[in-house]
């Protein structure tokens, strides 16, 4: 599977929307290269726990970010393991293959095994061609914000419209 870059654009936009990062915890969920991951660690996140099943990619992120946790592993074991550990994360960033069918699927999972803190946001990077489905689960859609075929989707659990 190839790993999808993203943009410079983009990565400025999903920071400049969130705010500050300093002091938060950040999960970064499909990581590829980790960029984003890495650009939160610049910002002053306490903490980035990267995710990443290739091989090849984690060993990439190890080189250039000095970072607690990179888990080589399906993104679906490692939210598992995450939440069986205790974690929970300010932010949730998640960039999953284009046109895969994770998007819905990792909403299901992310219900399941619930790591995101009680005033925090998922934000899943996706196709503009892909849909999602908020009818299950708790996830309510705060904002989205369209660049050319990628779309930041913004979603939160329980919080007021």
């Amino acid at each position: 599977m190839s790993v999808r870059y993203t943009t410079s654009l983009v990565v400025r936009a999903l920071f400049d929307t969130l705010g500050g990062v300093k002091g938060k915890t950040f999960l970064d969920l499909f990581a590829g290269s980790g960029r984003v991951g890495e650009e939160a660690l610049r910002r002053g996140a306490r903490e980035v726990v990267f995710v990443e099943i290739n091989p090849r990619m984690v060993r990439e992120i190890s080189k250039k970010v000095n970072c607690k946790q990179i888990l080589c592993m399906d993104y679906k074991k490692a939210v598992q393991k995450l939440y069986l550990e205790g974690k929970m994360f300010d932010i949730i960033f998640a960039d999953p293959p284009y046109g895969e069918g994770f998007i819905n699927e990792l909403l299901v999972v992310l219900d399941e095994f619930p790591l995101l803190s009680d005033k925090g946001v998922l934000v899943i990077e996706r196709s503009v061609r892909e849909s999602l489905d908020l009818s299950m689960g708790s996830w309510k859609l705060v904002k989205e914000r369209r660049y050319g075929d990628t779309v930041l989707t913004y979603l939160c659990r329980g919080c007021k419209d």
